[in-house]
């Protein structure tokens, strides 16, 4: 009977894993916008040849002003300021026009390989309970509705994981090697892997793979660009380390309070069999050190976001927790109860987590599409526009021409263009005077008419010299 139910469990993990694919489906994002997200589509459509309003106007100066919010020029091409991988997945999606599903299955899958990762460690029940208690935690919800490469990570990682267990350490350190290709600091995982797994052939095995995928970045990013730049890393000057300790707090403490339950069973594996759980701990706990050293403040709870592809250590340890505290528990019956009341519960509170109840949101990024062809819909075909994170969501839905209203040449770009008696607006987000005080100096020689109220607060203005008006 035994390998009947083993079936039978698969299929329920497998039931469990459509569902929650058209459940992220259905609240996955639709349209461009922000930094990351938009940075990541825009570039996929790049990759296909596609017009995504990444022209500019010749005849206005100081261009690199005219370059969207996270993107970058190299030899003279617009493109994501972020590695490839993560785009070119969407481009190849995108060729369905499937793009936008691309997060919401990779969601889905993280959570189907997570639990045949727990059931080799802590068995089917266990295994299943631990896929439901991931796919409903607010970080994995989030980041399997979002264009961004946070979850896809964690979804490769975990596949490589699994791809080790079953003893095809090549194709692991081929997964591993293409997850860098998304995001560079899941190399952080090779050391956990290496103490999964530490035969010296196997590592052999593994170098292979990840050497080998190494190179196939390197060239895809030569002949698509015609150089090895890689705007990415300048992300290492940002690593300075100022802020480490209340970084690091902020990340333990936010993981800790959006997954007691885990870092409590997780505790309880490490305080049983300490030997056992070490590779789960250099798994995650560079992640968290890396991104501790990040300079700008962390502030909001999908900031613990950035350590989401180690995150997986802590679920599966928590399965290794629970089976040693079921072994404790002699009755069959009072260790499913016991364990179905928790579960019950993490379930109950994630969805009911404030800050992450999407799935009671349907508008948190059609905004970014709407607003931009009302703003285009009321200005002249002339006008430069101002914005941040709406600075793509307005070339790609309005075939307006923005600035980035940051960028360290903007004040220069207005005056030029007030001189010029070209019509200037911009999208404020915020105080006026933000940026660093860039526009200390200018603002006092600035009259902000108001245009136009936008949704969540933000603002059309029109600029003109003090005094004068707007024409």
């Amino acid at each position: 009977m035994e390998v009947p139910q083993r079936r039978l469990w698969s299929w329920a993990a497998a039931a469990v894993a459509i569902g929650t694919f058209f459940y992220f489906a259905y609240y996955r994002v639709r349209y461009i916008g922000g930094c990351d997200s938009s940075a990541y589509l825009v570039e996929s459509w790049r990759l296909r040849g596609l017009d995504v309003g990444l022209t500019r106007d010749p005849s206005v100066p100081h261009q690199g002003a005219l370059v969207p919010l996270c993107m970058v020029e190299h030899a003279h091409v617009v493109r994501s300021f972020f590695p490839p991988g993560l785009s070119l997945l969407l481009a190849g999606a995108g060729l369905l026009g499937l793009e936008f599903y691309v997060t919401p299955a990779l969601g889905a899958l993280s959570g189907f390989v997570m639990f045949l990762l727990a059931r080799s460690r802590a068995g089917s029940p266990l295994a299943l309970a631990t896929m439901m208690a991931w796919l409903a935690t607010p970080l994995a919800l989030w980041g399997s509705t979002q264009t961004m490469s946070d979850l896809p990570a964690a979804t490769f990682l975990l596949v490589a994981l699994f791809a080790a267990d079953q003893k095809r350490t090549l194709v692991s350190g081929l997964v591993v090697g293409w997850a860098m290709g998304v995001r560079p600091e899941t190399a952080l995982f090779l050391p956990a892997l290496i103490a999964f797994f530490p035969s010296r052939g196997e590592v052999l095995q593994l170098a292979q793979g990840v050497v080998l995928a190494g190179l196939g970045w390197l060239a895809f990013v030569l002949v698509s660009f015609g150089s090895l730049h890689l705007p990415y890393a300048g992300n290492l000057a940002e690593l300075n380390g100022e802020n480490f300790g209340r970084q690091a707090t902020f990340l333990i403490a936010e993981t800790a309070r959006q997954h007691a339950p885990v870092v409590a069973l997780a505790l309880v594996a490490l305080l049983r069999s300490p030997r056992v759980c070490l590779p789960y701990l250099l798994w995650f706990a560079p992640f968290v050190v890396l991104h501790a050293l990040w300079r700008v403040p962390y502030d909001a709870w999908w900031h613990a976001r950035f350590v989401l592809p180690a995150l997986p250590a802590l679920f599966l340890l928590a399965a290794l927790g629970a089976a040693s505290l079921g072994d404790a528990l002699r009755a069959g019956s009072v260790r499913y109860a016991l364990g179905g009341i928790i579960l019950a519960g993490y379930l109950v509170w994630c969805f009911t987590f404030p800050p992450a109840s999407i799935h009671r949101v349907t508008d948190w990024d059609e905004h970014y599409a709407r607003e931009s062809r009302r703003v285009a819909a009321r200005l002249p075909k002339e006008a430069l526009v101002g914005a941040v994170t709406y600075s793509a969501p307005l070339r790609y839905y309005g075939g307006v021409e923005t600035f980035l209203w940051c960028h360290v040449d903007a004040p220069a770009l207005i005056r030029w263009a007030l001189e010029a008696g070209r019509p200037v607006y911009a999208v404020l987000e915020g105080p006026v005077d933000l940026c660093e005080g860039r526009y200390s100096s200018l603002l006092p020689s600035l009259d902000l008419i108001l245009a136009e109220e936008l949704s969540f607060g933000r603002r059309l203005v029109r600029l003109a010299h003090a005094g004068r008006g707007a024409p």
